[in-house]
């Protein structure tokens, strides 16, 4: 069963007892998610209920000696998943399709 704790300007989400994402409200419609593998800070606003403006500006992978290395590679995928987390947990409006 998901659990959420809110501390400050953090929210976690657990499952069974595992942290599963951690999402920081940096200020000025900028994040910072990190999940099991990666950190990711980025920025998102809605325009409108059609439109956002989103960026990613820093991606790492966490190694397992717990070293970050930077990932480009992945950063399109990366940008795309920040997005849809974002919207999935409630923290910036979903955008309806345009027809």
């Amino acid at each position: 069963m998901e659990r959420v704790i809110k501390e400050g300007n953090t929210t976690k989400y657990y499952l069974d007892d595992r942290l599963l994402i951690s999402i920081e409200e940096l200020g000025d419609n900028s994040f910072k998610v990190e999940n099991l593998s990666d950190i990711m800070t980025g920025f998102y606003k809605n325009l409108d209920e059609h439109h956002g403006e989103y960026r990613l500006d820093k991606c790492y992978d966490k190694k397992k000696n717990k070293n970050l290395r930077r990932n480009s590679g992945m950063f399109k995928h990366n940008t795309q998943w920040f997005t849809y987390i974002l919207e999935e947990k409630g923290f910036v409006k979903k955008l309806l399709p345009v027809r």
